[in-house]
């Protein structure tokens, strides 16, 4: 097992900062945002942060995210498939093995959960084939709990990875998301743990609306510990990533958040 953190947790820091922050605090590895990645090598290298990685005794072990994927019209296709490459590029050179796409929140005039479920096949075949061009790096996806979510559940991200090509697209399960769509545990014990890429690990309040309400682990209602239980009884062992961008945690320095991040997923964890 190992435990990361998702460099959207640390909202106010540059992608360097968040490395060597992972590292001090203890954390094995960190889930790279493309969207800090692209800042960072407009002033840097891929070389630069393969060597502090490596200094910081961190690995990547995904870089997210091809985001709101079944919601784009043809300039936004293109500009997620020219980022798909950059991103299965920048991974194999880091040494990630996955990059994440996900279903995103769907807009206020989305099209129908059908059409977006359609498109959402479309572009995840071609996102698949891309992944593996630069090295050893496969495609990761993360379905998202909301309502009017095309693929809402575990069971329906299964049949959807199942439909485009089985057993080569990981699963991001991601636990507030998980709840969000009324996940139920025995969907978990059906699984295989080698359809999971990681574990994206967050809580969530009481009636939570979207991912600003995510919280640390332990912090809201979200039943973590029969997840945890869940994933260990299929004998996943794998990697647990805190991604949490709450706007509960706004203004505290980045150090704090990755410390209390790093004792509440122990704690959790090891409980």
């Amino acid at each position: 097992m190992i435990v990361g953190i998702s460099s959207v947790t640390l909202p106010d820091t540059g992608l360097a900062t968040d490395i060597k922050i992972a590292g001090e605090t203890g954390f094995d590895f960190v889930e790279l945002r493309d969207e800090k990645l692209v800042i960072a090598l407009k002033g840097g290298s891929l070389t630069f942060l393969s060597k502090l990685l490596k200094k910081s005794g961190v690995t990547a072990h995904a870089i997210s995210l091809l985001d709101d994927i079944p919601f784009q019209d043809r300039e936004g296709e293109a500009a997620l498939e020219s980022q798909c490459y950059a991103m299965a590029s920048s991974a194999a050179k880091l040494g990630a093995k996955w990059i994440a796409a996900s279903v995103g929140k769907p807009p206020a005039k989305a099209p129908s959960k059908a059409e977006s479920r359609a498109k959402l096949k479309d572009l995840l075949s071609l996102y698949h084939s891309i992944a593996p061009l630069f090295g050893q790096v496969s495609l990761a996806f993360e379905f998202t709990g909301y309502p009017d979510s095309p693929v809402s559940t575990l069971t329906e991200a299964r049949k959807l990875i199942d439909e485009v090509a089985p057993g080569k697209i990981g699963i991001v399960l991601d636990t507030f998301h998980f709840h969000l769509g009324g996940g139920s545990i025995e969907e978990i014990k059906e699984m295989s743990p080698d359809e999971i890429a990681f574990v994206q690990v967050a809580d969530a309040p009481p009636n939570a609306a979207d991912e600003s309400d995510k919280l640390l682990p332990g912090e809201g209602v979200v039943d973590l510990r029969s997840i945890v239980d869940a994933l260990e009884s299929i004998g996943f062992d794998g990697a647990y990533s805190v991604e949490v961008n709450g706007s509960k945690y706004r203004g505290l320095h980045a150090e704090e958040i990755a410390s209390r991040a790093l004792s509440s997923v122990k704690k959790l964890l090891e409980g």
